[in-house]
């Protein structure tokens, strides 16, 4: 859009002025001011042809300039190409995938004359120096930023690679390293690649797996080998397989036999604990009724002592204190006998009086002793 306006800017200065009339501006101006438009005109004309001509590199595409001044590698940057002079040649630099797929007939054959059924990717770029992107060029051509065209060159290279290792390894030894498998593959594909300027980023082997004996020919020496190596593997595994098969019955029933017997024994021991427990019990509770028995019989009795004391207190206070209440009485008696009568006739009734007082005190103490030891009978007997 820019070149256009300066185009048509151009093309203005250099014939406008011509069409002004004459008192406008002189010859001389006039030439001037076309001279520049000339001039203008040759300018975008120039840029015009230089930005159809240079060509630039992207990030992910380089190319090669072939013809006048030889090859150069153009590389995140550009160079002016002349139709007729220059030819150019793109290259790819992104990482390209090439699926390698061999089943059936065309499987691989391994160390152990087995064949297996594999898919593989591998990941393949041009490196970017300039020597790579050249020897691409050169042996690619424009078929390298083709992925299907690049297959279609190196197939049989990574093939035999394939071929080269599976020939070293069993079929077993195949499957459980596949790293290995892979890396083996990957270190003789490195060189074959390098002559076509590409360089190998990593193999994967995604699928992996014995050949359909179906598929096998009996006539091939391989293939009959092969055959007889399953057979064998297969028979050998069969009766392996059956013997684990009758061990494993085995040791179920064993295993039930064992079970069984520990959940009786569990079940025996179980009720000896609990026959155990309950006589435990019945004991502590025995137990435990006998002392509550002994603690009561103990406070009956304990009871029973402190009210014979009572009791035996409270009639010692009776008899004291009737005691007191006769001598007071044989007192009086007395004193009113010594006033009454003479010495001797006192003296008399004294002594009788003191013996009275005697007999009826040992008479009361025989009495209360006698129901004292009625009383504490009863008790006993209760």
């Amino acid at each position: 859009m820019i070149m256009v306006v300066f185009f048509l800017v151009g093309a203005a200065l250099a014939v406008g002025p011509w069409f002004l009339p004459a008192d406008t501006m002189g010859t001389f101006e006039k030439g001037i001011v076309s001279g520049i438009g000339l001039f203008v005109l040759l300018a975008v004309a120039v840029i015009s042809m230089f930005m159809r001509l240079y060509r630039k590199a992207s990030a992910n595409m380089a190319f090669v300039r072939t013809g006048m001044g030889g090859a150069k590698v153009i590389q995140d940057g550009g160079c002016i190409v002349l139709p007729v002079l220059h030819q150019v040649i793109p290259v790819s630099m992104e990482t390209m995938r090439l699926n390698v797929e061999r089943r059936g007939v065309h499987a691989l054959i391994t160390k152990d004359n087995l064949r297996v059924d594999l898919s593989a990717e591998f990941y393949i770029k041009v490196q970017a120096n300039a020597d790579d992107i050249l020897q691409a060029a050169r042996s690619l051509g424009s078929r390298n930023v083709e992925a299907n065209a690049v297959s279609d060159l190196v197939q049989e290279k990574l093939v035999s690679a394939l071929r080269t290792v599976a020939a070293t390894k069993e079929l077993v030894e195949l499957h459980s390293k596949r790293d290995e498998f892979a890396s083996a593959v990957q270190q003789i594909v490195m060189h074959d690649l390098a002559s076509n300027g590409l360089s190998l980023e990593t193999v994967t082997i995604s699928s992996l797996d014995q050949t359909d004996p179906t598929q096998l020919q009996e006539r091939n020496v391989f293939d009959a080998q092969g055959l007889r190596k399953i057979a064998e593997i297969t028979m050998k595994a069969k009766v392996e397989r059956n013997e684990i098969e009758q061990d494993s019955q085995k040791q179920v029933v064993q295993k039930n036999v064992s079970t069984r017997k520990h959940v009786l024994d569990m079940e025996r021991d179980q009720a000896e604990f609990e026959a155990e427990q309950k006589t435990k019990v019945a004991n502590v509770r025995a137990g435990r009724e006998r002392e509550v028995a002994e603690f009561k019989l103990a406070q009956d009795e304990a009871v029973s002592r402190r009210d014979i004391e009572k009791m035996k207190m409270i009639e010692t206070a009776e008899v004291e204190r009737t005691l007191a209440v006769e001598q007071a009485q044989v007192a009086k008696q007395v004193a009113l006998i010594i006033t009454m009568k003479e010495q001797d006739t006192a003296e008399i009734l004294k002594k009788q009086a003191v013996e009275v007082a005697e007999r009826g005190r040992e008479v009361a103490v025989a009495v209360k002793e006698q129901e004292r030891a009625t009383a504490q009978a009863k008790q006993l007997t209760a």
